[in-house]
């Protein structure tokens, strides 16, 4: 089996998860099997991946595997389901269901919104109307956690169950009044058998459950780390042999924008440590891949992180809207979509006609959106740089665009830059690691300027939205040129390279 993990696979999907997912589906057309391992905690994760359309049978939930759900598809409990209900008539009000005995309040199910009467938790309460125990039910109905609560409401201990209805795992809590936030004081699992064991973090738990997953399956099995943060550290705590690999979508270094340095960023560091026993490393580039193999003896292999089954169509420059540039990245800091909208008053300038749409979800908190919008009002360029939000589908957009624009701080790959290319649209970027010195090709499919530098950054721009009719679709003919290696079949060989250690594995340990 083959295993590539995150935290969590939440609407709208990242490059990073979008990746995965495909990625998947590339192994299964080659009959390897693979899922995705989310490690989130989400009793509303079945609802979610359904709305998204993605195959339950590509993903397992490690919180699956803690509950004995894995592959469980039963129904949202409903009120008059719960076992209160087999003595007491639940009440309907709004939002929740009542179960009362005479005038005394003992219950009340909350329901899940925006799904009918579907339980989402349930407070049991004390003669006082104080609530003791919450039940919470996953939307596939059934229990999956209990609280209880100390008089001020504060959890004391969660108590987690299999889909069975038996107790597999329980935190306990102590409220520091100091600090007003639950400290957690233990954690442990219990088996079939009642037989407690001790877990000092939630990474040694994942740990514990990708050694589950491991030992359920023949090996040797392939465990991907592809977000650093929630993978390495339970990779790392698992006792059971097994080939992991880490997978860089970013550089390496602490300093992103001094990958030649030798600080590397924490999680890199860890899993290059021999007692951590990774099994090698994967970059999206050459250049990458060059740079790291200069610093471990562990093999590197190089496997973009974008690919296309067919080349797209080519657009010729007369269908094209000669005007639309577009900058397709997610509203973060590190994406410095800031550089290309000062930018943009230089351009505007010389051709007035001139229009950005910028793409992407915003991040959480949307400080970044709202400045960048900010930025925009001041300049008094509302008219001229608009916020196109995320986009299920880019086909439209890169089929009408002129140019795609780049002002990232550092990027490992950049899955626009491959698709716009690939759809024939040249790319403007920063002279960043790693992606944009790897895919843009300065006078054949787009130009580099130096990073920071906004005067060079609109002189690019300019130059190529200035591009007569010929030059422009010999550079867009050049671009879908460029990425022909950007191929599925292309990528696959590549992990098969990764996946021939799975075979030394094997030898080594027979």
């Amino acid at each position: 089996m083959n295993y590539f993990m995150t935290r969590d696979l939440q609407a709208p999907l990242s490059a990073i998860e979008q990746t995965m997912l495909e990625r998947v589906a590339l192994f299964a057309a080659h009959q390897e099997p693979a899922q995705v391992i989310t490690c989130q905690y989400d009793r509303q994760f079945a609802w979610k991946l359904a709305q998204q359309q993605i195959d339950p049978q590509q993903v397992c939930n490690l919180y699956d595997v803690l509950q004995e759900a894995e592959g469980y598809t039963g129904a949202a409990l409903q009120p008059q389901e719960l076992p209160l209900a087999q003595q007491l008539v639940p009440i309907a009000d709004a939002g929740h269901y009542d179960f009362k005995q005479g005038n005394q309040l003992l219950a009340r199910a909350f329901l899940f919104q925006n799904h009918g009467a579907a339980v989402n938790y349930v407070d049991y309460l004390n003669q006082k109307g104080q609530t003791v125990t919450r039940d919470f039910y996953d939307c596939r109905g059934f229990k999956s956690l209990t609280q209880v609560l100390d008089a001020q409401g504060h959890a004391q201990v969660e108590t987690y169950w299999s889909v069975s209805g038996r107790p597999v795992y329980q935190t306990f809590y102590e409220w520091d009044a100091a600090q007003q936030q639950n400290r957690n004081t233990l954690i442990q699992l219990l088996d079939h058998n009642g037989v407690i064991s001790v877990v000092r973090s939630l990474e040694e738990l994942y740990g514990v459950l990708l050694d589950r997953l491991n030992t359920a399956h023949p090996g040797p099995n392939l465990f991907v780390a592809d977000r650093h943060e929630v993978a390495c550290w339970p990779l790392v705590k698992m006792k059971t042999p097994a080939v992991k690999i880490l997978q860089m979508h970013s550089t390496h270094t602490k300093d992103p924008q001094q990958p030649h340095e030798k600080e590397l960023a924490y999680y890199v560091n860890l899993s290059l440590q021999p007692s951590s026993h990774f099994s090698g490393i994967v970059t999206p580039t050459k250049r990458q891949q060059a740079d790291l193999q200069r610093l471990t003896t562990l093999p590197v292999f190089c496997v973009p992180v974008g690919w296309f089954e067919q080349m797209p169509p080519r657009v010729p420059v007369a269908h094209r809207d000669a005007h639309e540039m577009i900058a397709i990245a997610r509203l973060s800091p590190e994406k410095n979509l800031g550089d290309l909208i000062q930018a943009m008053p230089a351009v505007l300038a010389v051709l007035p006609q001139t229009h950005l749409t910028i793409y992407g979800a915003p991040m959480a908190g949307y400080a970044e959106s709202k400045r960048l919008k900010k930025m925009v009002s001041a300049l008094h360029l509302d008219a001229q740089i608009r916020f196109g939000g995320f986009q299920d589908d880019l086909r439209p957009i890169y089929q009408r665009a002129r140019l795609l624009a780049v002002t990232s701080q550092y990027e490992g790959f950049n899955r626009a830059i491959l698709e716009a290319l690939s759809n024939g649209v040249p790319v403007v970027s920063y002279n960043v690691d790693y992606g944009p010195t790897e895919m843009v090709h300065p006078g054949q499919n787009g130009l580099l300027v130096p990073y920071g530098d906004l005067q060079q950054l609109s002189q690019a721009l300019l130059q190529l939205l200035q591009q007569n009719q010929t030059t422009w679709q010999q550079w867009s003919d050049q671009a879908q040129a460029s990425v022909a290696v950007y191929s599925a079949a292309h990528i696959w060989q590549g992990w098969q390279q990764v996946l021939a250690l799975k075979g030394a594995f094997r030898n080594d340990r027979s």
